[in-house]
């Protein structure tokens, strides 16, 4: 993960990638799809452009154990000491469709344009599941399930094809926070060549 690169502006919240409006505005993900049921966390740091000889490493550790809330954690502390991470769960439990898609919204509200974020969902039968969250220069709003190679556009898509179709009752965004000033971190890959190939 140190291929990683510190951009200095401010915003809140998340751990934040840089990309390129051609990063995401494919939707039909080939490269970062799974070899494994339980390889989805994987899958979203290749995603977002984690050297792929690193994402070899997890999946030899854990391919076929998945990567568990804690697990992610500490990956990104023992990389990026000077910050803490955490998970906060957001809720969308007994929630109507206008009220789960203003929490949607807000979420990507954090995401400064052109920028990915990890997270991941909860779904009505406790399973977990790793996604990505991005924002293109048009501020259109798009999510990622790289395990099975499937992106949607848009809150609508994104609402009724993902949220509803999933069952989804919790999302989660990786939060980042630099231990001086509170900031997140915002970063882009060190290698420009290093990045997704879609097609």
């Amino acid at each position: 993960m140190s291929n990683y690169k510190r951009n200095n502006n401010k915003t809140k919240g998340g751990f934040f990638i840089h990309v390129n409006d051609t990063d995401v505005h494919e939707l039909n993900i080939t490269r970062a799809r799974g070899r494994t049921s339980v390889d989805c966390c994987m899958c979203s740091l290749s995603f977002m452009k984690m050297p792929q000889s690193q994402v070899d490493r997890l999946f030899l550790k854990y391919g076929h154990s998945g990567m568990s809330e804690d697990r992610i954690r500490d990956l990104f502390k023992d990389e990026y000491n000077h910050y803490d991470f955490d998970f906060s769960p957001i809720p969308l439990n007994n929630i109507d469709y206008s009220g789960t898609s203003s929490i949607i919204q807000a979420v990507f509200n954090l995401i400064p344009p052109v920028h990915m974020a990890f997270g991941g969902i909860k779904r009505r039968d406790n399973t977990k599941h790793c996604i990505v969250f991005a924002k293109d220069s048009d501020g259109e709003l798009y999510v990622f399930d790289t395990q099975i190679g499937r992106g949607y556009k848009g809150i609508t898509q994104i609402m009724n094809n993902f949220i509803i179709r999933e069952n989804i009752t919790e999302i989660f965004i990786l939060q980042s926070r630099n231990k001086s000033d509170g900031t997140p971190y915002i970063g882009e890959s060190a290698s420009g060549e290093h990045h997704m190939e879609l097609n």
